[in-house]
C-alpha cells in the first residue's frame, strides 16, 4: 500500500482548516444554542423554586424554627395531624381509620406507630395527601403501604398504611 499521500503537506493544509471550520460550525450551530437553552431553563426552575420557597416561608413560618426546638415530640399528634390533612384533601371522615401505639423508646429515640386505613380514596387525593403528611413531618416515615382497588370503580381505593415517629 502506497502512503505516499499522508505525507503530502498539501493534505494537512486543506484537512486542519476543513476540521477547524467543522468544529467551529458544531459549536455555534448545536453545541452554542444547546448550552443557552439550558441555562435559560436553570433560571426559570430557579426563578420558580424562590417563589415557592417564598411562599412556604410565608404559609408555614414555623418550619423554620422545627429544627431548633428538639423537644419530647409533643408537637406531632397522629389524630390531629390526619384530621387537619384529611380536610385539606376534601377525604371524609368516614373514610378513615387511625389506631396509634403508645410511644416507646427505640435505638435511643421515642418511636411512635400507628395504622391508617383509608376507603374509596381516588389516587389524586392519596398521593397529594401522603405527600403533604411527609413533607409536614420530616421525622414521620411511611414503613408500609398497601392500595387495593375498589371493585367495580375506575379510580377508587382502599388503601392501609403504617406510620412511624421518630423524636
Amino acid at each position: 500500500m502506497n502512503r505516499d499521500w499522508m505525507k503530502s503537506r498539501n493534505l494537512y493544509f486543506l484537512a486542519v482548516p476543513a476540521v477547524l471550520g467543522l468544529w467551529i460550525l458544531y459549536v455555534g450551530l448545536v453545541s452554542e444554542p444547546a448550552a443557552a437553552k439550558k441555562q435559560t431553563d436553570f433560571e426559570t426552575e430557579y426563578k420558580m423554586s424562590q417563589a415557592a420557597l417564598l411562599s412556604i416561608i410565608q404559609f408555614d413560618p414555623e418550619r423554620l424554627n422545627k429544627k431548633d426546638r428538639k423537644g419530647l415530640g409533643t408537637d406531632f399528634d397522629y389524630s390531629t395531624a390526619i384530621d387537619r390533612l384529611a380536610r385539606e384533601f376534601s377525604i371524609a371522615a368516614n373514610q378513615y381509620e387511625i389506631s396509634s401505639k403508645k410511644a416507646a423508646p427505640k435505638e435511643g429515640k421515642m418511636v411512635q406507630t400507628a395504622d391508617i386505613k383509608i376507603k374509596n380514596v381516588d389516587i389524586v387525593k392519596l398521593t397529594g395527601f401522603l405527600s403533604r403528611l411527609l413533607t409536614l413531618w420530616p421525622d414521620l416515615e411511611c414503613t408500609e403501604l398497601t392500595l387495593t382497588r375498589a371493585k367495580g370503580a375506575k379510580d377508587s381505593w382502599e388503601t392501609s398504611f403504617k406510620l412511624t415517629y421518630y423524636f
